[in-house]
């Protein structure tokens, strides 16, 4: 018994030993890895700690991992490391940024994930954290960088396994894939946690279409764009419901991290990529039980881009009419991700038809 609580005053004291000899050992490792904004990494790395699961992920070119960065994401967790694991993901990443809820007690209870904690602000570093992530787990492999009420899918995915996928994008040549931002809703915004499936609603019929080429002024530039029809969006049910401005829903999540990308210059783009002949969807669930709740703390805390001005906008129509019905006369059921082909919201090459042919399993 005395040797027990000894023990457990030392742990307390100084902490797990093997986590943090292993955390010591990865800031060394780390030290000399980049070469670009080497302070900055290093002081993110300095302040970001494996506190669960593996500090190395080794994965085939055909396999991908998912990394996330997350704060209070407790209602999308469960839903999304089960998504994540169903279509064939190796591990899940989680960088937590100051969860006061059970998300990474949820997350615990999963197989293949990993942890890492930051007190690093979001504010002003959240590009910065999510591209560590990428450059720290995924060198010369795949990856794909998701928010915690985002789920990613690619068209036939019925069909054929993400290594097949992942196949024909490698035999392409092909490092960045295109994923359209889908807001999912339901006719109400619920009062209670509801499975994400439930959020079964969404509309296409309001946006403003760009050439990706269009993005330079920007500042982003592409080595090669492998179909001229994938396009850039903005707007959506957001703009339409809420007056919006600027809503980003074109993103580029899936990388495949090699001497040539600059992953993450901003959270939704990179640069140098050979952009994929086929693009995917990120289910997007916005507006769960919690929706006001994110609101006000965005609000108050004025984390996202111009201080949260879109929020500001759903406030004052949430606060107007906290019933408002989402649902629009152009609102459809999603039943299949392969109907956003139809809808021309994602696009597929014929030459991507005919590999899911040879490859159907």
């Amino acid at each position: 018994m005395l040797i027990k609580n000894t023990l457990s005053n030392f742990k307390k004291k100084y902490g797990d030993i093997k986590i943090n000899l292993r955390n010591k050992y990865i800031k060394f490792k780390i030290k000399n890895k980049f070469n670009e904004n080497d302070r900055y990494y290093n002081y993110m790395y300095i302040n970001t700690k494996i506190i669960h699961g593996k500090n190395e992920i080794k994965y085939r070119k055909n396999e991908a991992i998912v990394l996330c960065l997350v704060r209070d994401g407790e209602t999308w967790i469960k839903d999304f490391i089960e998504h994540y694991r169903r279509l064939g993901f190796k591990h899940i990443v989680f960088l937590d940024n100051g969860s006061k809820d059970k998300t990474i007690e949820i997350a615990k209870k999963h197989k293949n994930i990993t942890i890492l904690k930051t007190n690093v602000p979001f504010k002003g570093n959240n590009i910065f954290l999510r591209r560590c992530l990428v450059k720290r787990f995924a060198e010369d492999k795949w990856s794909l960088t998701a928010d915690i009420d985002e789920l990613w899918n690619y068209p036939y995915s019925e069909k054929i396994p993400l290594s097949k996928f992942l196949e024909y994008l490698n035999k392409q040549g092909a490092n960045v894939v295109v994923a359209q931002m889908l807001d999912m809703f339901q006719e109400k915004i619920p009062e209670k946690k509801i499975p994400l499936a439930s959020y079964n609603l969404y509309d296409v019929s309001d946006f403003k279409k760009f050439p990706l080429e269009g993005m330079c002024p920007h500042g982003f530039k592409y080595d090669k764009i492998l179909n001229k029809s994938i396009l850039y969006l903005e707007g959506g049910i957001r703009k339409t419901l809420f007056d919006a401005k600027g809503v980003w829903l074109t993103k580029m999540p899936l990388l495949f991290n090699n001497s040539i990308l600059r992953p993450l210059r901003h959270q939704h783009f990179s640069n140098r990529g050979v952009i994929a002949d086929v693009s995917t969807v990120l289910l997007h669930y916005k507006f769960t039980e919690n929706f006001k709740e994110k609101i006000d703390d965005a609000l108050k805390e004025k984390q996202y881009c111009g201080d949260s001005v879109d929020y500001k906008k759903y406030a004052e129509v949430m606060y107007k009419n906290p019933l408002i019905n989402l649902k629009t006369k152009n609102s459809k059921k999603l039943e299949n991700i392969n109907q956003l082909i139809d809808d021309k919201f994602i696009v597929v090459s014929n030459k991507y038809k005919k590999w899911v042919e040879d490859n159907t399993q």
